[in-house]
C-alpha cells in the first residue's frame, strides 16, 4: 500500500517542484534590493556611501572666495579627497559614506588653512540612525594668518569640538544668520561651560535676537568667569538695561567703564540712564 501510494506522488512532487522553485526565487529577491529598483533607502551604506557635503568658502568681508581655493576632505572611513571653490566660493563632495569628517580650506598666502568638523550619521546595520542621503551645507570663513596664529593662543586648552563650534558660531555671526551663530555657540559652551570667549559671543547674539533675557543670564555667567571682561560686563549692563533692571545695569555699566574709561560706547549708555533715572523738575 505504501509503495502504491508513493507512485502515486511522485508524478505530482515533479510537477509542482518547478512552481515551487519560481516562487523561492519570487520570494528572495526582494531581499536583496528593498526599496524597488534603485533604491537605497533602509539599506546600509556602502563604502562609496550615498551622501554629500556642499560648502561655501567666504572672505572676511562675506564676500564668496575666488574660484579655485583647495578644499580638502579628511576621515577615518575613507582615502581623503580634494575639490576646488566654483565662481561662487562653491565646493562639493559627493557619494560619501557615514562617519566623521574634518574639511579643511586651504587659505594660500594670504589666509590662514580654517578647518571645521562634521559627522555624517547615515544609517547602521540597515536600520535608519539619522536621515538616509543627507546634504549637509556648511559656511567657512577665511581668517587672515596673524588672526589664526593669536585664535591658537586664545584657545589653549579648550576641546576641539568647542572651539570648532565656536568658530561655525562666528561664521554664521559674520554672514549675520543669528539664530545658527547662538546655536553652535551654545553648543560650544555645552561642551566647555568655562569658554569665556563663546560665553560673550553667545550673549551678543541673544541682544541681537531681541532676547534680554537669555543674554543677561549668559553674559552673567562670562562676568563671574572673567570680572575685568569689559565686552562682557558692558554687553550684560546693555541686556540688563533693555530688561527694564536700571538700577543694576548701571552698576554694570559703570563697573565696565572702571575697566576702560577710554570706552565712549559705556560712558554714553552709563550717562542716559544716570539722566533717566533722575527725578524730572515740575515747572
Amino acid at each position: 500500500m505504501f509503495h502504491s501510494l508513493w507512485a502515486t506522488c511522485i508524478p505530482r512532487v515533479r510537477l509542482l517542484l518547478p512552481i515551487l522553485l519560481l516562487m523561492l526565487t519570487i520570494s528572495l529577491g526582494p531581499a536583496n534590493g528593498q526599496g524597488g529598483v534603485g533604491s537605497t533607502r533602509g539599506l546600509p551604506d556602502t563604502l562609496s556611501g550615498i551622501h554629500t557635503i556642499e560648502g561655501r568658502v567666504l572672505l572676511p568681508s562675506g564676500r564668496p572666495a575666488e574660484q579655485g581655493v583647495l578644499v580638502r576632505l579628511s576621515s577615518s572611513v575613507l582615502i581623503s579627497r580634494s575639490a576646488s571653490t566654483d565662481t561662487d566660493g562653491v565646493f562639493m563632495f559627493n557619494a560619501l559614506p557615514r562617519g566623521e569628517y574634518r574639511v579643511t580650506v586651504e587659505g594660500g598666502s594670504e589666509y590662514a588653512p580654517v578647518s571645521q568638523s562634521i559627522t555624517i550619521y547615515g544609517t547602521t546595520e540597515g536600520t535608519p540612525s539619522g536621515r538616509v542621503g543627507q546634504k549637509l551645507m556648511i559656511d567657512v570663513v577665511l581668517q587672515p594668518k596673524g588672526a589664526a596664529a593669536l585664535d591658537e593662543q586664545r584657545f589653549a586648552g579648550i576641546p576641539t569640538p568647542a572651539v570648532d563650534n565656536y568658530r561655525k558660531g562666528m561664521q554664521f555671526a559674520q554672514v549675520g544668520d543669528n539664530k545658527k551663530a547662538s546655536e553652535s555657540l551654545k553648543s560650544a559652551v555645552a561642551i566647555h561651560p568655562k569658554f569665556e570667549a563663546a560665553l560673550v559671543e553667545l550673549g551678543t547674539q541673544y541682544l541681537k535676537l531681541n532676547d534680554a533675557a537669555k543674554a543677561a543670564e549668559v553674559l552673567k555667567q562670562a562676568t563671574e568667569l572673567a570680572p575685568k571682561n569689559f565686552t562682557a560686563r558692558l554687553r550684560y549692563g546693555i541686556a540688563l538695561l533693555n530688561e527694564k533692571k536700571l538700577t543694576d545695569a548701571e552698576t554694570e555699566l559703570r563697573d565696565a567703564l572702571k575697566i576702560n574709561a577710554a570706552s565712549p560706547r559705556s560712558s554714553y549708555v552709563s550717562g542716559s540712564h544716570a539722566a533717566e533715572s533722575q527725578p524730572r523738575r515740575k515747572d
